[in-house]
């Protein structure tokens, strides 16, 4: 038997400090839509859970948040339904399908908020719901959506789901900093695949 020592670590925001966030300016804000009726409602229920965990989570500065350790592991026993995802540039059918487009929201509204995006990778192919480069693809506990608060104010997230259009707002008393999103087509490999 051995006595181990018992420790408590403290939030970098306590309630208090959580309280008294001015998030009455919206730093900045981005929606995608989806399906919610018929063959999409478990896909709807996965977007809900996952925007519901990152909903009210507080971005002290110079913090970093996961997307993987808020929303936690995908599978049934965690409330995570079977959905259609993209796995291996397929479609398919797949526990979780759907927290994706929540990790890709977040992404593109910490991205035009001006928040420091430390970790993110693509999807395999383009969804539909977001333009390319605004996508973030998530695999618990492997492939993580990670920001980090540039800002010397707290940001706080703000999830709001409406009848098929998923909004995160990024919410705090910073002035966000001007941010440009373009892209461009640099090759095409039509050729290559109807053999000319």
């Amino acid at each position: 038997t051995v006595d181990v020592p018992a420790f408590a670590i403290e939030p970098r925001a306590s309630k208090q400090v959580a309280l008294a966030i001015d998030v009455s300016q919206v730093v900045s804000k981005f929606e995608t839509k989806f399906g919610y009726v018929g063959g999409q409602v478990n896909r709807a229920g996965n977007i809900q859970r996952a925007a519901s965990q990152i909903d009210g989570v507080v971005l002290m500065p110079g913090e970093i948040v996961s997307f993987n350790e808020h929303v936690g592991p995908r599978s049934v026993e965690f409330g995570v339904s079977a959905a259609p995802e993209i796995y291996k540039g397929e479609m398919r059918e797949g526990i979780g399908g759907g927290t994706c487009q929540v990790a890709g929201t977040l992404h593109a509204a910490a991205y035009f908020g001006g928040l420091d995006i430390v970790e993110r990778s693509p999807h395999s192919r383009p969804s539909g719901y977001i333009r390319m480069g605004l996508d973030a693809t998530v695999v618990y506990p492997t492939t993580d959506l990670k920001l980090r608060n540039p800002y010397e104010a707290a940001v706080v997230v703000h999830a709001v789901i409406d009848k098929g259009t998923l909004r995160f707002e990024l919410r705090g008393r910073v002035k966000a900093a001007e941010v440009d999103f373009s892209t461009a087509t640099v090759a095409s490999a039509t050729g290559a695949l109807d053999g000319s």
